[in-house]
C-alpha cells in the first residue's frame, strides 16, 4: 500500500505528460479562435506558452519533429496576447 499516491507518480513523467497534452490543447484552442478571428482568454496563449516551454525543454534532442508546430505556437501566443492588450485598450476596430 502506498501512503503518499504523488509519490508514485514522481520521475515517471505524469506532470511532463500532463504539460504536453496542455500545451496541444491550448495549440488546438488558439488555432481555432485564430481561425475564426477571435481572441482567446490569456490562459491559453500564457498556459500553453509555459507547458511548450517545459515541453521543449524536456524534448529539445526531437526538436526537428515538432519545430513547426513549435513556431505556430510561438506565432499563435504573440497573436492572442498582442490583440488582448488592444481589446482591453479599446483600440481595436
Amino acid at each position: 500500500m502506498i501512503a503518499d499516491p504523488a509519490s508514485a507518480v514522481r520521475g515517471t513523467g505524469f506532470y511532463l505528460g500532463i504539460a504536453a497534452a496542455f500545451a496541444w490543447l491550448a495549440l488546438i484552442v488558439m488555432n481555432l479562435a485564430w481561425l475564426r478571428e477571435e481572441r482567446t482568454s490569456l490562459l491559453w496563449p500564457m498556459g500553453g506558452g509555459l507547458a511548450g516551454m517545459v515541453c521543449t525543454a524536456a524534448f529539445l534532442p526531437f526538436i526537428f519533429l515538432f519545430l513547426p508546430c513549435l513556431l505556430l505556437g510561438l506565432y499563435l501566443c504573440s497573436f492572442h496576447l498582442s490583440r488582448s492588450a488592444s481589446d482591453e485598450t479599446g483600440t481595436s476596430q
